[in-house]
């Protein structure tokens, strides 16, 4: 049989988790080939001369990563995300594909999963393993059909008709495809797809074994932090006082071989746009930053988003971070949350304002951050890289969209000068 294990990324900024994941894929000693299907956007031929160098197929996929429909005024209507992973369907020159998402860790091999039937996928789960329906396609076994692409298609173009896709994603589309609901023969057992944030809610159960599974699911560059909080659904924990040092063996065991991984493929190929394995701050020695939230104009539910939100910047040290909280509203419950236990939090207690608490902070640039969220896990790294480019010098951030639309203003002061503002473009922020 013609058997391949396929992986999709539309552009470079997944080839970091790519390269660990396949890694860990190949020391699990794999029967069948993989193959790297591939946006316009990644398709050149030095990247294919690369990926065969490290035994790695290329397939083509044209269609778009995700589309939308928009209305006479330019306004989305609706959107398809992740549409082009569905291009995996034309590939009927194999028999069968086992579909893998470039954020996954492979423990142990995985061939028996061609042997699952056509549409096996793991079930979604909520943070209180609770099934809220729907398949999770991080792992997908299918057999490539024009049929099925072709249903795909006519759904696309029904939906440039009516200005409204009938599915938002491709889990959507495949979970309407295969029945997915009432067909059980079609659920994958958790081991095949576990996702990583959800492990301690596995652990709770006594029948379970963690040594059994076989794909940890990270669902996010697990360079972030332990815990993926950027995501509204991570909020049911908001009260949790969860310890997480069940998973942190896990944790430091992925960490380890990713960074491993990611080091010897920027030792043998420099040009490659590689994630950082270090933090930049520590990287490059710059000035530590304070970050200043009222809790009298900053509701409950609006500050738990915002520490979360910081929790899960990438590249950027806890200890170059400070948080300072002040107003009479602060809430103390809310702080003892373990998910925060990493952030350096200061209380100020006492009547202040804008001008006083700058005065209290020991660091060498203050951002206010009242009711604002960084949308890019990277925001803080980028303010952190102005912040080393003009030493001394207040930074004003223009917030733009993804057209450059000005949508939002920030100023990260220089509290040891008075030298002119810098004004620069970042993106995405928004408010809340």
């Amino acid at each position: 049989m013609n058997y391949a294990y396929v992986y999709y990324f539309s552009d470079s900024s997944k080839l970091s988790e790519f390269l660990v994941s396949y890694e860990s894929l190949k020391a699990t000693h794999p029967k069948y080939p993989v193959y790297c299907m591939l946006g316009e956007a990644c398709i050149n031929q030095k990247f294919v001369n690369f990926l065969n160098s490290i035994g790695v197929g290329f397939l083509v996929c044209d269609t778009p990563c995700s589309i939308a429909t928009r209305n006479s005024s330019g306004y989305r209507t609706s959107t398809f995300d992740v549409m082009g992973k569905m291009d995996v369907f034309l590939h009927t020159q194999f028999d069968k594909i086992v579909c893998i998402d470039t954020d996954t860790y492979i423990s142990k091999n995985i061939d028996e999963l061609f042997n699952a039937p056509d549409g096996s996928m793991a079930t979604h789960h909520d943070e209180l393993d609770v099934n809220r329906g729907g398949c999770n396609s991080g792992v997908l076994v299918i057999k490539p059909s024009i049929d099925t692409w072709n249903k795909l298609y006519a759904s696309i173009q029904d939906g440039f008709t009516s200005n409204k896709f009938e599915f938002k994603n491709d889990q959507d589309f495949l979970n309407y495809i295969y029945d997915y609901d009432n067909n059980p023969r079609l659920k994958l057992n958790y081991i095949y797809n576990l996702v990583f944030r959800l492990a301690n809610e596995y652990i709770k159960n006594p029948l379970f074994d963690a040594t059994s599974v076989k794909i940890w699911h990270m669902c996010t560059p697990i360079v972030q932090k332990l815990e993926d909080v950027s995501t509204p659904r991570c909020f049911v924990n908001r009260n949790g006082l969860q310890d997480y040092s069940l998973t942190d063996e896990i944790f430091n065991k992925y960490t380890t071989f990713y960074d491993e991984i990611i080091n010897k493929y920027k030792k043998l190929y420099p040009y490659l746009p590689l994630a950082n394995t270090v933090t930049y701050a520590e990287q490059n020695n710059i000035n530590a930053l304070s970050l200043l939230i009222n809790c009298d104009t900053t509701p409950e539910d609006n500050l738990f988003a915002i520490l979360s939100n910081i929790t899960s910047q990438r590249y950027i040290m806890s200890k170059d971070i400070q948080v300072m909280l002040w107003g009479d509203n602060v809430p103390y419950n809310l702080l003892q949350n373990k998910l925060f236990s990493s952030l350096n939090i200061s209380v100020l207690i006492g009547n202040n304002t804008k001008e006083t608490v700058l005065k209290k902070c020991k660091t060498n640039y203050a951002l206010y951050l009242d009711n604002f969220l960084f949308t890019s896990p990277e925001m803080l790294w980028e303010i952190f890289r102005e912040m080393d480019k003009y030493p001394n010098s207040s930074l004003q951030f223009d917030i733009v969209n993804d057209n450059y639309i000005k949508i939002d203003t920030v100023d990260v002061l220089s509290l040891n000068s008075n030298f002119d503002i810098k004004s620069i473009d970042l993106q995405l922020g928004v408010r809340i």
